[in-house]
């Protein structure tokens, strides 16, 4: 018997594996990132045809974003932040939001700093 299994043995591992069923994929839909904070300073504020904030967290990275939050607002009509901002702690959070031309066009997605809470 043992040598009828040896003897078979080359045959079978040659042997082309089953065919699995095909299966049909399932369409994906991707979800949005979620968003996230970043705590530090707010280090700078500049405006071009959006306006950006960068914020410098504890071990020196700098995160630079669209300054969407509500807070930004005035500092955006200004095209100015308050120089007593800078230097000031913050938690902001980091999503998405529409970067536009100067003529409003939108442009596409970047990230953007959505809220501001200031510490002290």
């Amino acid at each position: 018997m043992r040598a009828l299994i040896h003897a078979a043995l080359p045959a079978l591992l040659l042997a082309a594996p089953a065919q699995a069923k095909p299966t049909q994929a399932k369409p994906t839909q991707s979800k949005p990132a979620k968003p996230m904070e970043v705590t530090g300073v707010i280090a700078a504020f500049d405006c071009g045809d959006n306006c950006y904030l960068t914020i410098k967290k504890g071990d020196g990275e700098e995160v630079y974003a669209l300054c969407h939050a509500t807070q930004c607002a005035p500092w955006v009509e200004e095209q100015a932040i308050p120089k007593q901002m800078i230097g000031r702690k913050v938690t902001a959070t980091l999503g998405k939001g529409k970067q536009t031309d100067a003529a409003g066009t939108a442009m596409g997605e970047m990230e953007a700093f959505t809220k501001l809470k200031f510490g002290r």
